[in-house]
């Protein structure tokens, strides 16, 4: 996903930036939220509290705007120790609009293994 790549990079500089410390993209840790919250994706910030000698709302408070620069972020929540990142509506669009122009979306090789799928219903 494009998207992961992008706010991981845009999350490293700034932290690198904002406390003179070297952080790569691969620190970054980024989960799809969970579904009692709102939001799409959610950053956990609690790695870097000890490192940076700070509180997570101060790290989240130092995220926050650069975030919202990004077209693909409509919306930021500070909660506790995360930061629970909705998407805008154009980058779901375009993702959608990607999905429908590619013939062969979901078409893999057939690889000669049996697959097992099965279906359990969420309520």
């Amino acid at each position: 996903m494009e998207i992961l790549h992008v706010l991981k990079e845009k999350i490293a500089s700034k932290l690198s930036e904002a406390y003179d410390a070297q952080l790569s993209s691969g620190e970054v840790i980024i989960n799809p939220t969970r579904k009692d919250v709102s939001g799409d994706l959610t950053v956990v910030l609690f790695p870097y509290v000890k490192r940076f000698k700070t509180s997570p709302q101060a790290i989240g408070d130092t995220l926050k705007n650069d975030l919202l620069t990004l077209t693909q972020v409509n919306e930021v929540e500070l909660a506790g120790g995360f930061l629970n990142l909705t998407l805008s509506n154009s980058y779901w669009n375009d993702v959608l609009l990607g999905i429908h122009q590619e013939s062969n979306y979901g078409i893999h090789p057939k690889s000669g293994q049996k697959i097992l799928v099965e279906f359990s219903e969420y309520q």
